[in-house]
């Protein structure tokens, strides 16, 4: 029913920040507060709409949209893995911003800020979702401005990510093997990104967790001890239900890489996570089927 195609949702995912104009790293309280305003915005019985049609289209924006939103927002488990995809789409946005299209004014700004882009986008996000859902007709426009500004932000601080870890690698193995190690680099080719990772994070990125099984087991054939691929493997696994498997694969990232970040929230999900916990199985089946369905399709 609602077709939005710019930002994030261009990855065949539900931006539920955007919806509900939250920046992407909201906590608790702040998605609760917000949701409630825009509840009381837009619910029959308290919407200022005049028209019967106005107050139909009012709801449907409510119950396809904006619930939805703080359904898988307000739980911290279906956060963290939500916000564990987004780092995913980051980190491969980081790698091809020569390639991404930027078309919206708010998106440009923080696009080009220098040094300040927290504030930035905190401050860009406030602009726009203040009237978000002021203007029924306007609500997806403002939507996808926002999810526009989602995708500028997971680029550019991923792109910081990952150049701050690079400088750090180099850093360390400068110290740690001098003018030799150097004189190696200057005849050592740069080597590749791991296609299996690539197709993995990107089959992932689509919510097509079984594929994304397939490339990262065959990636771990030429790359047994690659934490990178095992942290991925983990997480698909747990988004298709293995959960034995993903404990698996955590762990051994977490040998390898004990500072490894997808492996470390992992860990954090299995650890709320007890499969033989009855009650715990009850409560997935009511949300909806618990790591099924977290993360949306297109419209």
């Amino acid at each position: 029913m609602f077709t939005i195609e710019n930002g994030l949702f261009k990855f065949d995912l539900t931006d539920y920040h955007a919806v509900l104009g939250l920046p992407i790293k909201a906590e608790g309280k702040e998605i609760r507060k917000r949701y409630l305003k825009i509840a009381q915005a837009l619910h029959p019985d308290t919407c200022k709409a005049v028209s019967d049609s106005e107050k139909r289209a009012a709801n449907q924006l409510l119950s396809k949209l904006v619930n939805p939103a703080y359904e898988n927002l307000s739980k911290d488990q279906t956060r963290k893995e939500h916000q564990l995809v987004l780092a995913q789409i980051g980190k491969r946005l980081a790698g091809e911003a020569n390639k991404i299209t930027i078309g919206s004014d708010p998106a440009r700004e923080l696009f080009q800020a220098q040094g300040n882009v927290e504030a930035v986008y905190q401050k860009l996000i406030n602009e726009i979702s203040t009237h978000q859902y002021a203007s029924l007709k306007d609500v997806l426009i403002k939507i996808a401005q926002l999810s526009e500004l989602n995708l500028v932000y997971l680029m550019v601080t991923q792109g910081q990510n990952i150049n701050r870890n690079q400088e750090s690698q180099s850093s360390n193995s400068n110290s740690q093997t001098g003018t030799q190690q150097t004189n190696q680099n200057s005849t050592t080719p740069e080597k590749p990104k791991n296609p299996y990772l690539r197709r993995g994070q990107e089959y992932i990125e689509k919510n097509n967790f079984a594929k994304a099984v397939l490339e990262l087991r065959e990636g771990l054939k030429s790359n047994p001890n690659d934490a990178d691929i095992h942290s991925l493997l983990g997480f698909a696994y747990i988004q298709e239900k293995q959960l034995a498997m993903g404990r698996v694969h955590v762990k051994k990232a977490l040998q390898l890489d004990s500072r490894n970040k997808v492996a470390l929230e992992c860990q954090e999900i299995l650890d709320k996570i007890n499969p033989d916990n009855k009650q715990n199985k009850d409560t997935q089946k009511k949300s909806g089927g618990g790591l099924f369905g977290l993360f949306g399709g297109k419209k």
